[in-house]
């Protein structure tokens, strides 16, 4: 699996979005998303911040293999 957020408490710019958008959202640090993904089984699990630029700290990018059965 691979798949990406921008919306994690240590984007703090994305903090605001779920007042602003009057949508609700869960925000997870990055550590609680890594746990997460262990806890749903997933293992080599992996966090990376893409597209880091001046003023954007990166879009959370989640890796994780399914076990082998």
């Amino acid at each position: 699996l691979v798949a990406g957020v921008d919306h994690y408490l240590e984007n703090e710019d994305s903090l605001d979005w779920p007042m602003g958008l009057n949508v609700h959202m869960t925000t997870l640090s990055e550590a609680q998303w890594k746990q997460g993904m262990v806890d749903a089984g997933f293992e080599n699990v992996q966090m990376h911040r893409v597209g880091l630029k001046d003023g954007f700290v990166g879009t959370l990018a989640m890796i994780g293999t399914k076990p082998q059965l």
